[in-house]
């Protein structure tokens, strides 16, 4: 299964999860799946207790693996009547408009070549 459809399920789940990309090293990225578009998906950040946290925005080539993350921190965030948060209204399909948003973070990495 690829990544988008991927995230799409854990999206309509509601699940927090661990998004990996690549490479590696990179930081891994955990929340809710708000939206997911033909290149990038926009996570809502989950922070430590499972409060909110903003929103990411990551490009689906990167990503490698996605990982629900079980305990209380989704049981919490479940509680809540504010959380996770609404998506956004922007289109991830026009990368132009994703660094023009002051409240998303973009995380974009670059491939390493050997």
């Amino acid at each position: 299964m690829d990544a988008a459809k991927k995230l799409d399920k854990v999206r309509i789940d509601r699940s927090l999860v661990d998004v990996h990309r690549n490479p590696r090293s990179s930081e891994t990225v955990w929340g809710y799946v708000s939206a997911v578009g033909k290149k990038w998906a926009l996570i809502a950040n989950a922070r430590d207790g499972g409060y909110p946290d903003g929103f990411t925005a990551i490009r689906l080539k990167d990503v490698i693996a996605v990982r629900r993350r079980a305990g209380f921190e989704d049981a919490f965030a479940k509680t809540r009547t504010d959380w996770p948060e609404s998506p956004l209204h922007l289109d991830l399909d026009l990368e132009a408009v994703l660094p023009a948003r002051p409240d998303v973070g973009v995380v974009a990495t670059k491939r390493l070549r050997d």
